[in-house]
């Protein structure tokens, strides 16, 4: 009985196969047909437990690197402590995307089991924003992050690597899986080793953009290749564009310029925009004071679900410890929804308008 013969394309992926490499300190090639699964698939996310934000964008994922830029005090540091926690708690789920009858991917996803998994929490706090003990509780969980504060962007970058390799030790010795969060709090605060050493008054190029652009050059390889999700907090400059058109209009993230180049825009597989609506958060219309701010969500760049979308989510002003404040689930989904026209909100009472927009159940 003959053989079969491979047609063309499958002799041409047969021998590109061979130029993969299974050592994990050398490059690393991939090669499959469009229907199979290669290593740079995003597998596993993480779930920061504010239930609008994780819908919008598909969660956190592993393997990726995100930007989640804004002005300051819209929620930026307050959302990547939450997701640390939620790492800490090993919030990990399965992305399984299946094919239906009807031709339309649809997207699952499956917790993993805590006691089989471990998740490393890296926080760059350049901003210094914990607290003077460098203590942190969140939904009455305390964090134990490692807490790192660095100068400059090279050394930022060799602080990742070193964590990357070390847990991937620990994962050959352990047969678990291992999972890395790693927060940046913020791009723009850092600074180049050239910048520092030089001297007050001297005009020159600011070298941030190539430096930033050669790190991801190198590292975003090996965070593709490893559970690694890295989050850039990053901040904008004041750019108000579409302000001066319209004096009344909410600036877009068009209206603003991000630090750091387009190396963080290149690389970033999300780009989320958050911006603080500019009003009066009150729970009570008698009360004198914010009860919070409330905060607009746009996937400017998703590479996992659909970009260009928006939602709302409610950030609560709490004590210390975060007793009574924090991000707020279901004042997030009701805001979400008025903004949608889903439901209306008439002097403090809801209703629902799912029927006007076709949803019977």
């Amino acid at each position: 009985m003959k053989k079969p013969t491979l047609s063309a394309t499958g002799r041409v992926l047969s021998a590109l196969q061979k130029l993969t490499s299974d050592k994990k300190s050398e490059p690393i090639a991939e090669f499959s047909m469009m229907s199979e699964s290669i290593l740079s698939d995003v597998k596993y996310v993480l779930r920061t437990g504010i239930d609008t934000y994780d819908s919008l964008t598909g969660a956190l994922p592993f393997g990726r690197i995100v930007e989640l830029y804004g002005v300051d005090a819209c929620g930026k540091t307050a959302l990547a402590k939450k997701a640390g926690i939620n790492a800490q708690l090993k919030n990990v789920y399965k992305r399984i995307v299946t094919l239906g009858p009807d031709n339309v991917k649809r997207t699952t996803y499956e917790k993993l089991d805590p006691d089989k998994i471990d998740v490393c929490v890296l926080y760059f706090d350049n901003e210094q924003t914990m607290a003077d003990d460098n203590t942190l509780i969140v939904d009455g969980q305390e964090a134990e992050f490692i807490m790192a504060r660095c100068d400059t962007i090279d050394t930022i970058f060799k602080a990742i690597e070193v964590t990357t390799k070390m847990v991937e030790d620990t994962s050959k010795d352990s047969d678990r899986e291992q999972f890395i969060l790693v927060v940046i709090d913020t791009i723009a605060s850092t600074s180049t080793r050239q910048e520092i050493d030089q001297d007050l008054g001297v005009q020159n190029y600011s070298r941030g953009a190539k430096e930033l652009r050669e790190c991801f050059r190198k590292m975003s390889r090996m965070i593709n290749k490893h559970n690694v999700c890295l989050l850039c907090l990053n901040q904008v400059s004041d750019s108000f564009t579409q302000m001066k058109k319209n004096p009344n209009a909410l600036p877009d993230e068009n209206s603003f310029s991000t630090f750091g180049g387009r190396a963080l825009k290149f690389y970033a597989s999300q780009r989320i925009f958050l911006q603080k609506v500019p009003k009066k958060y009150r729970l009570h219309p008698d009360n004198k004071l914010e009860d919070g701010l409330l905060i607009e969500v746009k996937t400017v760049k998703n590479r996992i679900k659909k970009p260009l979308r928006k939602a709302r989510m409610v950030l609560l002003f709490g004590d210390e410890h975060g007793a009574g404040g924090g991000f707020n689930k279901i004042y997030s989904m009701l805001e979400t929804f008025i903004m949608l026209d889903m439901a209306k909100d008439d002097a403090g009472s809801v209703s629902f308008r799912f029927q006007a927009h076709g949803i019977t159940r």
